[in-house]
Parts: C-alpha cells; structure tokens; sequence
C-alpha cells in the first residue's frame, strides 16, 4: 500500500490511464470495468484529494473547485516519461521495468501495472477528473505524444453517403415486391409496408425461395448429374443459400430496418462540435463499391442468357430433365416457362439478399467503426466536465446502436456470411484445381 499511496507513483498510474485511453484498449467488460473502478480509487488518491468517478454517480454533485490538483506534479518531463514508459510497454519490451522503475518497486508496481493493461474498460475511465475537468492530457500533450497528429478526422456517414444508394436499390426491391419495407418520402426513413397484398406476395417470395433451394439440393444429391457438374452446381447452391437467409423474413421482423433508422437518427442528433469532418477514403472506396455492388445486381440476366447456351447448367430446374440436352428455343413450351421462373427467381432473390448485406452489413461495420473515431476525436477535444458528460452519453449512444447491429444480424445474416462464403471458395479452388479440364466453357469460367 505504500507504493499506491507515494505521489510520484499515483501520478505515473494516472499518465498512464491518460496514455492508454489514446491507445484505444478497451472493451464494455461489466466484470473488468468493476475492477477498473476500484483499482482506480485506490491509487487515485493525491494530496488527501480523491478523484471520484462523478459521471457515474447521479449524487455527485462536486465542482471543478472542490476538486484542486497540485499542478506542481504535471511536469511536463514526467509525462513524457510515462508517455514513452507506456509506448515501449505496447510494443512489447521486456526491459520496461529495469528502463523505468527502480528495482525495490518493481513487484508491486508491475503488478499493478498488469491489471491496467489486461483491463479494457472504454474510455469512461475519464470520468475521474481533475481541476482541468479532465483526467486526459491537453490536446497540445497529445499532439506532442504523436497520438492526435491533428484537429481533423475522417468521417463515413450513413445519412450523407449510403442513404441515397440505399434508397435507390431499395426502390428496385419494391418494383419486384420482394421486401417488406418501403422508403417513406414524408417521414423520411424506412418503415414496414402495410399493403395487405403486398405482404402475401412478399410472405409467397420467402416459401418460393426455400422451396426452390431445397429442390436444387435433392437435384445435387439424387439428380442425374457427373460429379464435375455437381461440384460445380454447389457453388451457385451456395450462392442462393447465402441470399435467401439474408432476405428471409416470413414474420417480417422490424430489426433491419431499426437499425437503419437508428443510424440515421443517431447522426442527426449528434453534434460535430468544432471539428473539421472530411470523406475518409474508406468511405469514398465504400461508395465506389457500392456503386459497383448496385450495377452487378442486374447479373441476374445472366442466368437467363447462361441458359439459352446450357439449359442442363446445374443445379437449375432444367437440368433436373435427363433429357435437357434435346431442348431446343424455336418452339414455346414449358421449358420457356421454366428459363423465364428461373430468371426471376434469381432477380428477386439477388435484389432482396443484397439489399441486407449491402447496407446493413457492410456500410453498418463502416459506420460504427467511424462513430467511435469521432467519439475519440471529441474525448481528446475535451476540457470541461459537461463535455466528458457528453462524451460518454454519445459512447452510450453508440453502444445501444452496436448492441442493435450485432442483434440484427447474428440471427441469419452473419452466420450465413462467415460460413457459406469461405465454403464457396474453398469448393471453387478445388474444383479449378483438380477438374479444370472435365468442366466445358462457359460452365468452368462462371
């Protein structure tokens, strides 16, 4: 207990939480942030001053006077000690406590040390605070220490670069009834459609769909088809699986369109302050590949073209017939019928899946990643107490709409993406591998 009661050492623990928060090592842990809290009023303690943790505490009702810090302790050769401590720390020295600390205090101090850095706690950590209001260094410290090289942040905006390319394909969606969500032009945001019809139509998509995939597995598994074809078959099985589970939604679940929305609102009500935002070249790559993404939906006519040229192409209907090989275009027939059901299976299944995976999954990572940018951009901004109230009221903010992201996607979406994309690629190098040569043109370039 001496060594957490000596000044010099307080003070170093205290830098170092400084220096930590601007290396971004935390997470929302409950159990860990219950350690943090305590570990912090124990070593918090500097002429017979405690910093309590008032942001937390709807009783606290201290100012920034009741709270002196002696200033004679914040050299600024001392926080440029436990700045650059802290840096060798991170990357790994082992020599830290020889460069840095004297032997008899090693033990205990490194001890103490461990628990700061094994614990992630956000950056609510500065809700302790000093007479600055403050427990992070001044922003020209930061700027010395090479954390914050400058005032500007990139920004990625769901409201100013993804909206309007949602809205677009949303809109292809609705011509082909095949989600249940439409743009609302007067209230400005997604909302679930009411349309009776509308709904059985969507509801009949959803039953097609998994009946139409089923069929494709029997076809793969008992069809009459060479094990080159069902090998190549499995891909476009796979494909059609990972755009129905995005798209399902027989019970029409409001969760996507939550989330959505959430985003939306959440950027309208958060206020930039001071800071100079610009287009990160993340989020100019993201449109791009959106843009992109939005014009390769119209693939779909491929599927009508791939069977004029192979109407045994599996594992679609048509190759289901033994006789598939004899089908001949002049004449309409069932097999018309057929090429035309296949072709709109694949339009209203690419358009829906996509929709889901496009802009709530992609740009939803994108956006939150930006959101916790500028809540560090504003953390290191920050000098007075009600700005750190701010601060963390804003990470709450971006902690409930994380919470809805991760909800909305861990029932289908994610699983479907982290499993049947890999497995595409892992069957597609092995059929490419092993039977480029069993597999004719165009069916081995596709």
């Amino acid at each position: 207990m001496d060594l957490i009661h000596s000044s010099e050492y307080q003070l170093m623990l205290i830098q170092l939480f400084r220096v930590s928060l601007d290396n971004q090592l935390f997470n929302t842990n409950g159990a860990t942030y219950s350690k943090i809290v305590v570990l912090s009023r124990s070593i918090c303690t500097i002429n017979s001053h405690h910093l309590r943790h008032g942001l937390f505490d709807t009783n606290d009702r201290q100012t920034d006077g009741q709270e002196e810090f002696n200033s004679s302790h914040t050299s600024q050769g001392l926080l440029q000690l436990e700045i650059t401590a802290f840096s060798q720390l991170l990357k790994g020295r082992t020599n830290f406590e020889r460069d840095f600390l004297p032997s008899s205090k090693i033990l205990t101090f490194t001890s103490l040390l461990s628990e700061i850095v094994n614990i992630r706690a956000f950056h609510s950590i500065c809700s302790y605070k000093c007479s600055t209001g403050t427990l992070l260094p001044p922003p020209n410290c930061l700027k010395k220490s090479g954390h914050f090289s400058s005032y500007f942040i990139n920004f990625v905006m769901y409201t100013t670069q993804f909206y309007r390319l949602m809205v677009r394909h949303l809109g292809l969606c609705r011509l082909l009834k095949c989600v249940p969500v439409k743009y609302d032009a007067n209230l400005g945001k997604i909302v679930s459609i009411d349309n009776p019809q509308d709904i059985k139509i969507f509801r009949a998509q959803c039953i097609i769909s998994l009946v139409y995939i089923i069929a494709m597995f029997l076809n793969l598994c008992m069809g009459p088809l060479t094990v080159p074809q069902k090998f190549q078959g499995v891909t476009f099985f796979g494909i059609y699986v990972l755009l129905l589970s995005c798209k399902w939604n027989y019970h029409l679940d409001i969760a996507t369109i939550q989330v959505i929305n959430s985003f939306v609102q959440f950027e309208k009500s958060l206020d930039k302050g001071q800071e100079t935002l610009k287009i990160s070249i993340q989020s100019k790559l993201m449109v791009f590949l959106l843009e992109i993404l939005h014009y390769s939906v119209t693939g779909f006519a491929g599927v009508f073209c791939l069977l004029l040229l192979d109407p045994c192409f599996p594992p679609l209907i048509l190759s289901m017939s033994r006789h598939c090989e004899t089908i001949k275009w002049m004449d309409f027939g069932p097999e018309i019928c057929i090429l035309v059901f296949d072709t709109w299976m694949a339009a209203q299944a690419i358009c829906a899946g996509t929709m889901w995976c496009f802009y709530v999954l992609f740009v939803g990572i994108s956006c939150i990643l930006n959101y916790l940018q500028i809540l560090s951009s504003k953390m290191a901004h920050a000098q007075k107490l009600v700005e750190h109230k701010l601060c963390i009221r804003t990470y709450r903010q971006v902690n409930i709409l994380e919470k809805m992201f991760n909800g909305s996607l861990m029932a289908r979406i994610s699983p479907a993406v982290i499993t049947v994309i890999p497995a595409m690629q892992i069957i597609s190098q092995y059929v490419s591998a092993t039977m480029h040569d069993q597999i004719a043109m165009p069916g081995f370039l596709i």
